[in-house]
């Protein structure tokens, strides 16, 4: 071997060994940085959670900071080394920190995966009348820092460039991007995160809904032909690498500012030092949505396409309408879950049918998935033959959607008008498409609008689900490569299927707290003017119902009054008839050991009001009775007794059942109407579904909401303004049929001096009685040549 080749493999050994040893040595040195890094971490979280007091120095030059905790949620807390990726800053002032500024942190703020700092003037530390009062004492729970030298005058200038200085001294080599918010401002945080997660803090970014100011401010905000501004309502975002840039600048910016307006200085600070502007682009008035309706903004339907697809959403003006919000987003997520629950069902069992129901070693019994909820049916993969017909009547029917409304053979009119109901679930399957149609938009370079439906097919399976067939009109834009912009019509095969199935036991407490919690003692109040046979029946019917419920109740070791008040209305010979049937009840009563199933009477003169009757007879119970109105045209049996004791919860839930109303029994359908042949069906009654007459609530319950409306006289119109003032409370509205509550047919008379809105609903429960469709079809057709009695239904229909 040469001399030269000898030097030059020396050489080369040298370089390779000697660059091998300072990897060891630079390992070595970084681990033991790092261990010093953790060790000084661990050493300053036990120093801040230490520190429990704060003086406050209203002379101070320094910050005011409150010690409020933030509780860095699970997954993303800060390590030694690693940067967290947003820091949010929220302006608030002192009249909105017990509103917006707590109502902001107890929604998104305490989802957001990542740390929030509330910012106030300085005048936030005199909240109180007193100044010798503790101010902490007044301080909402949110993590807030007051601004020395600031006040909460309007435009917020000051305020905004001191806010961002604090946020970049502090916490700037902490954090890849940083976010100014108004307090006025929901942010849905997983959004915000995945939509940052795709950029480069290192680069410069000024992000947000990028402004030039209105028609008229054109001129007079000193913007040059290129420059603009992020609006600051709907958030504005900076990077880590533009605050640096920006920041050492910031009390120069406040000695240069040409405008009142706080947004437009920063982004004129921005473009001047870092020379960057706020993002042009079309979709930051989607990301960063301002609703353009002031004060009304997100008060009503939020199931709207800009709100799904928003980031930010501004503004709120009524701190509510943020936890309104919250739920709504809220309750998107739990539906995203089901739907993961769904698709690890469906996993399941295609894994049973891959290994079978057992494995060869026994260890795979699969069976035991059936007891979790039924995956052989929700795991089931999405399919319109999921469900096959064993003979022709378990066909499901498919209705038909028009432009003009649904049309289906089941309903006695086959075409019917999209209700509310139906018409918002479309919208929301329509919805649905498009975002999972669009979910790859921006990678292909394309875009699909929905524009039409133009008829479609739904039907519901109850146990798998909903199916639809769309046929849907929509726009194609590509705006990459060839630009175009053509429609096309498609067909969407839609399956909806249901969670898994969710179930609330509701268990009966043994203590004697509990127990007492219960009241047992039931008043029925009966309103009544004549109608002597019918009280006649239902006295029979109370007494035989509150015998055997007095009796189940003796079996269960339990003690339960049922008491009866009647309000009566009548001349002097009616009310001696009245009580004559009244003193034979009581005869007859007398020999029951129990106090309960007594009756009380209330005679009241003058004109009959239905409302004014029930006020007088819940006058004579006490606050913690249940009271049950009823008519006396109500047949009930003891189950529908136990069921008003169920549902009925003081201070927490009143119940109005639904009750099965019969048909006329003189024209149509005598026959249906003999007692021992009587069955609920479409055939000899209706539900009364709008009919809220019928209830059960505790008086202390129907005290809270004012009580009837005295004031409406004649037939009906109170008990719907009851069931409204009901509704207004936080008290739960329970309603359900319940099939031992019948009311028995009666002729209905509606007075023509009655107000217009009573004579039309008094008109409609008359025409209701009538009979069903197919009844008043066979009447007419069997008695198609006796025009005497198509006579009579003409004169009853015309007349309803």
């Amino acid at each position: 071997m040469s001399p030269n080749k000898s030097l030059f493999i020396f050489l080369l050994s040298g370089i390779t060994i000697g660059f091998l040893i300072s990897l060891i040595l630079r390992r070595a040195t970084t681990f033991n940085h790092c261990v010093q890094l953790k060790s000084n971490y661990i050493d300053s979280q036990i120093l801040n959670k230490s520190e429990t007091t704060v003086k406050l120095n209203m002379h101070a030059s320094n910050p005011i900071i409150f010690p409020m905790f933030i509780q860095t949620p699970q997954g993303s807390q800060e390590t030694s080394g690693q940067k967290q990726l947003v820091l949010i800053g929220v302006m608030t002032a002192t009249k909105y920190l017990h509103t917006r500024a707590v109502a902001a942190y107890r929604t998104w703020g305490h989802t957001f995966p990542g740390k929030i700092i509330f910012f106030a003037g300085g005048n936030a530390t005199k909240i109180t009348e007193s100044e010798e009062e503790n101010p902490l004492l007044e301080m909402p729970d949110i993590p807030l820092v007051v601004l020395p030298g600031v006040d909460d005058s309007y435009p917020p200038q000051k305020k905004s460039f001191m806010m961002l200085k604090y946020m970049f001294d502090h916490y700037g080599d902490q954090y890849e991007w940083f976010l100014r918010s108004d307090d006025d401002l929901y942010i849905r945080g997983e959004k915000l995160v995945e939509f940052l997660r795709s950029l480069n803090s290192l680069k410069l970014y000024f992000i947000g809904q990028a402004g030039r100011g209105t028609n008229a401010e054109q001129g007079t905000l000193n913007l040059t032909h290129n420059e603009n501004f992020c609006m600051g309502g709907p958030g504005v975002i900076f990077s880590q690498a533009t605050m640096k840039k920006v920041i050492p600048h910031v009390f120069e910016c406040l000695k240069n500012m040409l405008s009142s307006h706080e947004d437009v200085e920063v982004g004129r600070c921005v473009h001047r030092f870092a020379k960057i502007s706020c993002t042009w682009a079309y979709e930051m008035q989607s990301i960063f949505y301002h609703n353009s309706s002031g004060e009304l903004a997100f008060t009503k339907e939020l199931k709207q396409r800009e709100v799904h697809r928003a980031i930010t959403l501004h503004p709120i003006k009524d701190h509510t309408h943020l936890y309104r919000l919250h739920s709504y987003f809220q309750a998107k997520e739990i539906e995203k879950l089901y739907f993961e629950i769904v698709l690890l069902q469906r996993d399941l069992y295609f894994t049973s049918l891959a290994l079978g129901s057992n494995s060869d070693n026994g260890h795979h019994d699969l069976d035991i998935l059936t007891k979790f909820d039924a995956y052989n049916v929700t795991g089931l993969a999405p399919s319109l033959r999921k469900y096959i017909p064993e003979n022709i009547f378990q066909i499901e029917e498919w209705r038909y959607i028009g432009k003009s409304g649904f049309h289906s053979p089941r309903n006695n009119n086959p075409k019917q008008k999209i209700d509310v109901a139906s018409k918002e679930g479309l919208r929301d399957v329509i919805r649905e498409l498009m975002d999972i149609i669009n979910g790859f938009s921006k990678v292909r370079g394309r875009v699909i609008e929905f524009k039409e439906l133009l008829y479609g097919y739904h039907r519901v399976n109850p146990l798998y689900g909903e199916d639809f067939v769309l046929d849907l009109l929509m726009t194609y834009k590509k705006y990459r490569g060839r630009k175009m912009t053509v429609p096309v019509r498609r067909h969407a095969y839609i399956q909806r299927s249901f969670g898994p199935l969710q179930l609330r036991l509701a268990v009966q407490e043994s203590s004697s707290s509990s127990a007492n919690s219960k009241s047992n003692n039931l008043v029925f109040i009966v309103p009544l003017a004549g109608r002597f046979s019918t009280f006649a029946r239902f006295l029979q019917n109370f007494r035989f119902v509150c015998e055997q419920s007095n009796l189940t109740a003796d079996l269960n070791k339990g003690i339960l009054n049922i008491n009866l008040v009647v309000v009566h209305f009548g001349t002097d010979l009616e009310k001696a008839k009245f009580l004559d049937l009244v003193q034979s009840y009581r005869r007859e009563n007398d020999s029951s050991p129990s106090e309960s199933c007594a009756i009380k009477v209330v005679q009241v003169d003058g004109e009959f009001s239905r409302g004014i009757a029930l006020e007088t007879g819940i006058s004579q119970c006490s606050e913690d009775d249940i009271l049950f109105l009823v008519d006396v045209d109500i047949v009930f049996s003891p189950e529908a007794v136990q069921r008003i004791l169920l549902n009925t919860v003081q201070g927490v839930q009143v119940y109005f059942p639904i009750v099965f109303s019969e048909f006329s029994n003189g024209l149509i359908q005598k026959e249906l109407h003999e007692a021992e042949n009587f069955e609920i069906s479409s055939q000899t009654g209706y539900w009364r579904e709008f009919g809220f007459g019928i209830a059960a609530f505790y008086k202390s319950d129907f005290r809270s909401v004012g009580g009837f409306d005295v004031s409406i006289r004649g037939w009906g119109k109170e008990d719907v303004a009851l069931f409204d003032k009901f509704i207004r409370t936080n008290l739960t509205i329970f309603r359900s049929p319940d099939p031992e509550l019948i009311h028995m047919y009666h002729a209905i008379h509606c007075d023509p001096k009655l107000s217009h809105s009573q004579y039309e609903m008094c008109l409609g429960t008359q025409a209701s009685t009538l009979g069903s469709y197919k009844n008043l079809i066979n009447f007419i057709f069997n008695h198609r040549n006796e025009n005497k009695r198509l006579n009579e239904l003409s004169t009853l229909i015309f007349r309803s």
